[in-house]
Formats: C-alpha cells, sequence, structure tokens
C-alpha cells in the first residue's frame, strides 16, 4: 500500500521545516491545490544523500622502511667517522 502524506507530515518524517522541505525538490503530486508526497519517495531522497563512512583500513602497520634504511645510513656514517677519527687519533695525523 502507498503511504500518502501532507506537506507538513512529510516534513515532519525527514525531520526539516516546510521550507526547507519546498527547496528539496521532492517529488510531489497535487490534490487539489494541496501537494501530497509518497513516503517512498521521501525514503529514496534520503538513501540518495546518505554519505557512507570511509573504509577503515584496520590491518597492523609497519613502520616505513625508507626511515630504518636513512637512519642505518646514518648510523653507518657515524660509525665510519668515528673509525677514522679514532685511526686519526691513533695514528697522530
Amino acid at each position: 500500500m502507498i503511504e500518502i502524506m501532507t506537506r507538513a507530515e512529510t516534513a515532519g518524517y525527514l525531520r526539516v521545516s516546510t521550507r526547507q522541505l519546498d527547496r528539496l525538490g521532492l517529488p510531489r503530486h497535487y490534490v487539489g491545490k494541496s501537494p501530497r508526497f509518497f513516503k517512498a519517495d521521501a525514503l529514496e531522497y534520503l538513501n540518495s544523500t546518505r554519505e557512507l563512512p570511509n573504509r577503515v583500513d584496520l590491518s597492523p602497520r609497519l613502520p616505513s622502511t625508507t626511515k630504518r634504511r636513512r637512519n642505518a645510513k646514518l648510523t653507518t656514517k657515524s660509525s665510519d667517522s668515528l673509525q677514522s677519527d679514532i685511526k686519526s687519533l691513533l695514528t697522530g695525523n
């Protein structure tokens, strides 16, 4: 069975003002001069404007290997410079 609602009932169903209802552009059917709305059209409007949340990635994240490599290079450079400093101190150069 098709449910038909008045302007005020439809606005209440969608929880908007009657003025906002007029702006939504829902299809309306006139009985005399009074607009009537199908409940199915209101539901279709709600479904068409629904925003779905972004998909959340729950997989565990590993630290970036780039940072590890960069740190390893810095560590290697630091240890190389230390070794050369030690050699220069021991040799007296």
